[in-house]
């Protein structure tokens, strides 16, 4: 150990940056580093993680370069755990699959209609975690209608955003990117998909890694961030 940290040989150094690699899905060399950080140490850390990405295969393959935008400042209140929920869809998507088998929160919609937006988001968020005081969400159908209904029933605040500012949702715009190109370095072309339940491994292996990956934001990772579930209590946390 090394200031409470697992200290990594030099022989286990590349086994350890691939592991994390694959786990995650592939994330960027910062992503990568300051995941490994969380945990590990060995000096040089953040450089090799750096340079072990640039030469990842599948990264230069199925990655888009593009940088990702830089999230817009957020006031004190949206900073507390679990107050604001950010919703939207992104797709959708079709792939041919060479092969198929039979037999954080990111959920596999199948009709863009707002009765299975407002099932889904229930089941998959309202179910599951401490009730928010707000949620921003677009102005897509599937947002009005019965959704707003749900949101007003639990005493949730709807905040849609404006045609003028566009912005409001970046959030989620934001992590649309990251869910993209994780799906992409599934090589979905060669993937041999479950008959029954499709994308389910895909997407439960997209949202654990968005959870347990680093955050330069949050700096922290997303599952260290908690709250009393039954009310809105923080938990004092510093993050140094």
């Amino acid at each position: 150990m090394y200031k409470n940290k697992v200290y990594v040989p030099e022989t286990l150094r590349e086994s350890t940056l691939h592991w994390y690699h694959h786990y995650l899905n592939h994330p960027g060399g910062d992503c990568l580093g300051n995941t490994i950080k969380e945990t590990c140490y060995w000096k040089g850390l953040s450089n090799q993680a750096k340079d072990f990405v640039k030469t990842c295969e599948v990264c230069q393959q199925y990655k888009n370069k593009r940088m990702y935008g830089i999230v817009p400042a957020k006031t004190i209140k949206e900073l507390v755990p679990w107050r604001t929920v950010h919703v939207d869809l992104i797709g959708p998507y079709s792939v041919t699959a060479k092969q198929i088998q039979p037999g954080s929160e990111i959920k596999e919609v199948e009709l863009k209609l707002t009765c299975m937006t407002i099932q889904i988001f229930n089941q998959t968020w309202l179910s599951r975690y401490p009730r928010p005081e707000e949620v921003v969400c677009d102005n897509g159908s599937e947002f009005k209608l019965h959704f707003m209904t749900l949101l007003i029933d639990f005493d949730i605040k709807p905040r849609p955003t404006k045609a003028e500012n566009p912005q409001g949702n970046s959030p989620v715009e934001r992590i649309h990117q990251v869910v993209q190109n994780m799906i992409k370095t599934k090589q979905l072309d060669n993937y041999e998909f479950d008959y029954i339940n499709p994308w389910g491994e895909i997407l439960s292996s997209v949202g654990w890694a968005v959870q347990a990956s680093y955050h330069s934001t949050l700096q922290a990772m997303p599952t260290q961030l908690g709250e009393k579930m039954m009310l809105l209590q923080e938990l004092i946390q510093s993050f140094t």
